[in-house]
């Protein structure tokens, strides 16, 4: 009867041994302590009470959470003194203990798949120690964003090696990291948002939810209706992850209309008007101001606000009084835009007085004066100067002794008469109409004339 029973002692006790040395090679699965394993870890199998432990599960997932679809390196590492041989298994679950993520064996020495492929465990290699440690590692790539915070659970047995289910003693660990937030960046303003053709200046650009402290690697406008046409900065600096200072030169025949904003891969429609040039063009002056009956030269006329590069059509000088009596270029240069060059063969018949100059549909209102004709030297040149001018009362001329003058209205009437004794004169124009007129110097044969105002 004796034999009987301890053969069946020994039937139900060899399973029992099979089964402990088979834990050997890797976790049976569901064994980690966590929600999604119903809290069942290898105290089911081996005595005592499992011991929480912090630490003891590293990732090298960033502080501000995983990222769906990246892979990372999960370790686990166990310590206990006189341990003999180590086993663990790890898995990863949502909060509610839903297996998520999937494993990837970098260590196949060490490591395996239990439990449907929704952990890791050891292998028969792997519960080799180093002192009174060992350490395992796993990649894991990460689910879909929108998934949530994970909960890494592992369980550690640390086995004095007896075969036995007493003696061990058993760990467990829990790491739980966040998800990344997943970022909606966009274009919020453009400061201005509108300039005009020509129009030189910084433009801020403000993001949200951007990261261009990163790096940005262009920075573009694009015509709306067309973008082909495009606007591109001089330059621009990052100056947050959230805003970036752009210096713009628009084109004086950039088109326009409304631009959208780029800065890589997000845009801002319809961030960005480029504006048609207000322009106010004015002829400022001529150079000489002045030229003789019977006379040729170059004369140069300066501009402001012109755009003459695009093409002139007409200059004409017209007699102020009489617009009929014209005075027109034997040719036209174009310098630049604000300056150009013409030549002028004053007829010795012209008609004396102010001209108004027209370039197209601008005009300077007594720009240009038809002199006297004169026969003249430098020398009587160097020694007339005449002051203040305009005159008010009285008109101061320094003159060549032995000279003789006249005053000469506009339409050619001669005003006064006079013979120069001194070399400074004192001339009363107080009784003069307000108006151009002339001072004529004669002396030796030889004239010369300058203009003067009263008023």
């Amino acid at each position: 009867m004796k034999k009987i029973i301890y053969s069946i002692l020994s039937i139900l006790f060899v399973p029992t041994i099979l089964m402990l040395y088979s834990y050997n090679s890797g976790s049976p699965g569901g064994k980690t302590g966590s929600t999604g394993d119903g809290g069942s870890t290898c105290t089911q199998c081996h005595a005592g009470t499992a011991n929480t432990q912090s630490g003891w599960i590293t990732t090298n997932i960033p502080f501000d959470g995983y990222t769906g679809g990246e892979t990372y390196t999960i370790t686990v590492t166990g310590t206990h003194s006189g341990v003999v041989k180590m086993g663990f298994e790890l898995t990863a679950e949502t909060l509610s203990g839903t297996k998520k993520g999937t494993w990837i064996i970098t260590d196949a020495g060490r490591t395996q798949l239990a439990n449907a492929n929704a952990a890791v465990t050891h292998t028969a290699g792997g519960t080799s120690l180093s002192g009174n440690t060992s350490t395992w590692s796993a990649n894991w790539t990460a689910p879909t964003s929108g998934t949530g915070s994970i909960k890494f659970n592992t369980a550690v047995n640390a086995a004095n090696g007896n075969g036995m289910t007493s003696g061990d003693q058993i760990y467990t660990s829990v790491k739980t990291v966040g998800e990344a937030a997943v970022l909606n960046p966009e274009i919020v303003s453009v400061n201005p948002d509108s300039g005009e053709q020509g129009w030189v200046g910084n433009i801020v650009i403000t993001g949200s939810e951007t990261s261009w402290n990163d790096g940005v690697g262009v920075v573009i406008f694009k015509y709306h209706d067309n973008t082909n046409i495009t606007l591109t900065p001089a330059n621009f600096t990052v100056s947050s992850n959230t805003v970036i200072n752009a210096s713009f030169n628009i084109p004086n025949d950039q088109q326009i209309g409304m631009y959208d904003v780029f800065v890589d891969n997000i845009s801002m429609e319809n961030g960005f008007e480029v504006e048609e040039l207000e322009l106010n063009p004015q002829i400022v002056s001529i150079d000489p101001d002045n030229g003789r009956q019977d006379s040729e030269g170059d004369y140069l006329i300066s501009g402001s606000e012109t755009m003459w590069t695009e093409g002139i059509e007409t200059i004409v000088f017209k007699y102020h009084d009489d617009n009929s009596i014209t005075l027109e270029p034997q040719s036209i240069t174009i310098d630049n835009d604000t300056e150009v060059t013409v030549v002028l063969a004053i007829p010795i018949d012209q008609q004396l007085g102010v001209y108004d100059i027209y370039v197209d549909d601008i005009m300077l209102e007594n720009g240009f004066t038809v002199d006297i004709l004169d026969a003249i030297t430098d020398e009587l040149i160097s020694g007339v100067n005449i002051y203040p001018n305009p005159a008010q009362n009285y008109l101061n001329l320094d003159l060549p002794e032995g000279s003789e003058y006249r005053i000469v209205a506009i339409d050619g009437r001669q005003m006064s008469d006079f013979k120069s004794d001194n070399s400074t004169n004192k001339l009363n124009v107080s009784n003069l109409e307000n108006g151009i007129y002339f001072v004529q110097v004669k002396m030796n044969g030889e004239s010369f004339t300058k203009k003067f105002v009263k008023n």
